[in-house]
């Protein structure tokens, strides 16, 4: 009797163990399905099944991981799929027979991340180790080579080689047939587009982001919006007036109002669309609703970070309270006679008493490099310089000056561009910097006209080969108009060479301003230079090479201001 009750039991254990296993398989696979078809909805109550009936399960499973990983970075939680990620990563066994497999399904998660977060260089050091490894395959997964091909392409179109990115994008094309993944699809359709856009080969370009539209759900409002941003974005390249009068309406019906990328596209878009058709009223007016509406944004994100602030604070403050109430609890307890209790609460204290003062430490060096980046941000993106630009834009535009008014648009254009999006990047081509710094000076010249000339020497080959930190140069060129030219009623003259030595750049900007005055700058006034000498300190460690910056007076027998940026780069 006892040995049938004992088969019973295990008998039932193994259904149970069977119900258990299998019905979380099926709800990680509702949630591909529904991740591909972008159907984000489902994905939530999928999850949200799974974490109430095995909690447990969840928090250990490599699928469930990778799934919850694929949702958030779909859904731009990325900060927060990079910690899932690498929690899979921790949890990898090395002597389980699936090992290799899901080896490489965490580090494709964590490459997903850093790709969405713009760490290029992270993001490519994982695809090279990715490709390795699904070399030692038996079958190799054709996720990980369309990946690796198509975001290989991606770093030849930022370094300006776009032909070479075309070719990389055609490569993936074969192995992204073989997924089922409608996203990888659209996403190198529409690069395939984009980049044949780029060299205004318009049949090609519009062939392959049309092709992009076959995989988009029809309930997929980002998937659309992109289609005809792609679509729209082509044909003003291509100064294709008729065709982009047609998708310039569609864009709008796809605009997803809380996203700021898409706001930022479409913006940009309508103003591009206006200034092709020669409307300057239009331009002008869509002008003043991105400038409101750039306001607003930053406004809010500030006054969110400040909440976050307080809390912080607020909760630091409980905690200390907390602990000065346990410490003076201690104190009035009678439970000291005992010599092991009194070792152990010791012991306890003083774990408690580290943890406290290295998490303390690690919050604060967050603080600072956050206020850093603050700071950065703010005198890279001046606002006053951007609404003084708008202005002086609509006043071009208000005087019948079509031809320039449309010159300075152009360079704003671009000058912005750079500004939001390569400042998202830890390195970008030299090339690139260079372009962001003629758009800023072209648009000074314009707003000064006969008042002020400027000249770029640059004596290195091939710029785009060179990677090195956005936005270290174009601060100091800025110093020059706040400070050096007060009062200088002669032409103003600003020098900048560029030189190769070793393993740095040196970057040279020269101005015929007033000098330094013999008192020290004021802490306003020197305000980005030591952001930026805080940068190239915090950047050695990247680089393997120390960089400076120096602000002197010139020593070539002219009065005025000469600063000296040695920038570490890393060769393409």
């Amino acid at each position: 009797m006892n040995r049938f009750i004992y088969i019973v039991l295990n008998i039932f254990g193994y259904f149970c163990h069977v119900y258990g296993q299998t019905l979380p398989s099926i709800y990680i696979e509702r949630i591909n399905t529904a991740i591909n078809e972008k159907t984000l909805d489902k994905v939530e109550q999928y999850i949200d099944s799974i974490e109430t009936q095995y909690p447990k399960e969840s928090s250990i499973n490599i699928a469930y991981l990778n799934v919850k990983c694929r949702y958030l970075n779909r859904k731009g939680e990325s900060d927060i799929a990079l910690a899932l990620a690498l929690r899979m990563k921790a949890l990898l066994n090395p002597n389980s027979p699936n090992y290799l497999d899901n080896k490489i399904l965490a580090y494709t998660r964590i490459n997903d991340a850093y790709y969405f977060t713009h760490q290029n260089e992270k993001c490519h050091a994982v695809l090279d180790s990715l490709f390795i490894w699904n070399s030692q395959k038996t079958y190799q997964d054709p996720v990980v080579l369309g990946t690796y091909k198509t975001q290989r392409g991606i770093l030849y179109e930022e370094a300006g080689k776009t032909r070479k990115a075309i070719e990389q994008y055609i490569q993936a094309e074969k192995f992204v047939k073989k997924t089922k993944d409608l996203e990888s699809y659209q996403n190198l359709y529409n690069n395939i587009g984009n980049a044949y856009a780029k060299i205004k080969e318009e049949d090609k370009a519009i062939e392959y982001i049309q092709k992009s539209k076959e995989y988009i759900a029809k309930n997929d409002s980002i998937g659309l919006f992109s289609y005809y941003n792609n679509l729209l974005g082509t044909y003003i390249i291509c100064k294709n007036k008729r065709k982009a009068r047609i998708y310039k309406d569609s864009l709008s019906r796809f605009l997803v109002t809380d996203y700021f990328r898409h706001n930022r596209l479409f913006y940009n878009a309508q103003i591009e669309y206006y200034n092709l058709m020669n409307e300057l009223d239009s331009v002008k007016f869509f002008i003043e609703l991105y400038q409101n509406y750039f306001k607003n944004y930053y406004a809010k994100k500030f006054n969110k970070e400040l909440d976050e602030l307080k809390l912080s604070f607020q909760r630091e403050q409980a905690l200390i309270i907390e602990k000065e109430n346990i410490e003076n609890a201690k104190q009035r307890s009678n439970i000291n006679t005992n010599y092991a209790i009194l070792t152990s609460i010791i012991f306890f204290l003083s774990i408690i008493t580290l943890y406290t003062f290295f998490n303390i430490k690690r919050r604060q060096r967050n603080i600072e490099y956050s206020n850093l980046e603050s700071q950065l941000l703010q005198n890279q993106l001046n606002p006053h310089f951007i609404f003084n630009t708008l202005a002086n834009i609509k006043g071009l535009i208000n005087q019948g000056k079509n031809a320039i008014s449309s010159k300075y648009l152009n360079n704003f254009s671009n000058l912005l561009m750079g500004l939001l999006i390569d400042n998202t990047k830890k390195n970008i081509p030299l090339k690139k910097e260079l372009a962001v710094i003629e758009s800023y000076l072209e648009l000074q010249a314009i707003r000064f006209k006969d008042k002020f000339e400027y000249k770029i020497h640059c004596f290195i080959d091939n710029t785009e080969d060179y990677l090195i930190p956005p936005m270290l140069i174009q601060p100091c060129i800025e110093n020059s108009f706040k400070h050096a030219f007060v009062n200088k009623n002669s032409l103003w003259k600003i020098d900048i060479f560029f030189n190769k030595e070793g393993n740095i750049i040196v970057c040279t900007v020269k101005d015929n301003g007033i000098g330094l005055p013999k008192k020290p700058l004021e802490e306003k006034q020197s305000l980005s230079l030591r952001i930026n000498q805080k940068r190239l300190k915090i950047l050695e460690q990247d680089y393997a090479t120390q960089g400076d910056l120096v602000l002197s007076n010139r020593v070539d027998g002219i009065k005025g201001v000469q600063v000296i940026i040695k920038i570490p780069f890393k060769k393409l």
